[in-house]
Protein backbone atom coordinates (compact mmCIF):
# COMPACT_ATOMS: atom_id res chain seq x y z
CA UNK A 1 0.00 0.00 0.00
CA UNK A 2 3.00 2.29 0.35
CA UNK A 3 3.09 4.93 -2.35
CA UNK A 4 -0.54 4.45 -3.32
CA UNK A 5 -1.56 7.97 -2.35
CA UNK A 6 0.18 11.26 -3.05
CA UNK A 7 1.84 12.75 0.05
CA UNK A 8 -0.06 15.50 1.79
CA UNK A 9 1.44 18.97 1.65
CA UNK A 10 3.08 20.08 4.87
CA UNK A 11 3.41 23.54 6.29
CA UNK A 12 6.95 23.68 4.91
CA UNK A 13 5.99 22.76 1.35
CA UNK A 14 3.02 25.15 1.36
CA UNK A 15 5.35 28.03 2.21
CA UNK A 16 7.73 27.15 -0.58
CA UNK A 17 10.14 25.17 1.57
CA UNK A 18 10.92 27.97 4.01
CA UNK A 19 9.95 27.94 7.65
CA UNK A 20 9.69 31.33 9.32
CA UNK A 21 11.47 31.20 12.66
CA UNK A 22 11.74 34.36 14.72
CA UNK A 23 15.35 35.26 15.46
CA UNK A 24 14.75 36.60 18.96
CA UNK A 25 12.77 35.18 21.83
CA UNK A 26 13.18 31.50 20.93
CA UNK A 27 14.69 29.60 23.85
CA UNK A 28 17.66 27.45 22.86
CA UNK A 29 19.12 24.51 24.71
CA UNK A 30 22.69 24.94 25.87
CA UNK A 31 25.18 22.81 23.94
CA UNK A 32 27.14 21.85 27.05
CA UNK A 33 25.34 19.81 29.71
CA UNK A 34 24.48 21.47 32.98
CA UNK A 35 25.65 18.49 35.04
CA UNK A 36 27.73 15.39 34.37
CA UNK A 37 28.27 12.25 36.39
CA UNK A 38 30.26 9.07 35.75
CA UNK A 39 29.80 5.73 37.48
CA UNK A 40 31.77 2.47 37.17
CA UNK A 41 29.58 -0.57 37.92
CA UNK A 42 31.01 -3.65 39.66
CA UNK A 43 30.09 -5.93 36.76
CA UNK A 44 28.70 -5.86 33.23
CA UNK A 45 25.66 -3.65 32.71
CA UNK A 46 23.09 -3.51 29.90
CA UNK A 47 21.55 -0.02 29.81
CA UNK A 48 18.60 -1.24 27.75
CA UNK A 49 17.64 -3.78 30.41
CA UNK A 50 18.11 -1.33 33.27
CA UNK A 51 16.38 1.73 31.77
CA UNK A 52 13.89 -0.05 29.49
CA UNK A 53 11.18 -0.43 32.17
CA UNK A 54 11.01 3.38 32.45
CA UNK A 55 9.59 3.53 28.92
CA UNK A 56 5.81 3.77 28.71
CA UNK A 57 5.23 2.07 25.37
CA UNK A 58 6.79 2.59 21.92
CA UNK A 59 5.31 6.09 21.49
CA UNK A 60 6.59 7.54 24.78
CA UNK A 61 7.77 11.09 23.96
CA UNK A 62 9.89 11.28 27.14
CA UNK A 63 12.09 8.26 26.34
CA UNK A 64 14.36 7.73 23.34
CA UNK A 65 17.01 5.10 22.69
CA UNK A 66 19.44 6.08 19.93
CA UNK A 67 21.46 3.77 17.64
CA UNK A 68 24.72 4.67 19.44
CA UNK A 69 23.33 3.12 22.65
CA UNK A 70 22.45 6.36 24.43
CA UNK A 71 19.18 6.62 26.32
CA UNK A 72 17.50 10.05 26.49
CA UNK A 73 14.88 10.74 29.12
CA UNK A 74 12.91 13.90 29.88
CA UNK A 75 10.88 14.52 32.98
CA UNK A 76 9.75 16.84 35.71
CA UNK A 77 11.79 17.25 38.86
CA UNK A 78 11.15 19.29 42.02
CA UNK A 79 13.44 21.98 40.53
CA UNK A 80 11.76 22.03 37.11
CA UNK A 81 11.92 20.10 33.82
CA UNK A 82 15.08 18.27 32.88
CA UNK A 83 16.60 16.14 30.14
CA UNK A 84 18.95 13.25 30.91
CA UNK A 85 21.26 11.36 28.56
CA UNK A 86 22.77 8.08 29.82
CA UNK A 87 25.38 6.21 27.79
CA UNK A 88 28.15 3.65 28.26
CA UNK A 89 31.77 4.52 27.54
CA UNK A 90 33.95 1.47 28.01
CA UNK A 91 33.23 0.20 31.53
CA UNK A 92 31.89 3.60 32.65
CA UNK A 93 28.27 4.72 32.62
CA UNK A 94 27.98 8.45 31.98
CA UNK A 95 25.05 10.74 32.64
CA UNK A 96 24.56 14.25 31.30
CA UNK A 97 21.68 16.49 32.32
CA UNK A 98 20.25 19.74 30.95
CA UNK A 99 17.58 22.17 32.05
CA UNK A 100 16.43 23.65 35.35
CA UNK A 101 16.05 20.14 36.82
CA UNK A 102 19.63 19.12 35.97
CA UNK A 103 20.82 19.84 39.52
CA UNK A 104 18.26 17.46 40.97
Amino acid sequence: MAGRFAPRPTRTTVRGGHVAVPSAGVPRQATAPGRQRTWVPDGPLDLGLVLGPLRRGPGDPTFRATPDGSVWRAGRTPLGPGTLRVFARGREVCGQAWGPGAEW
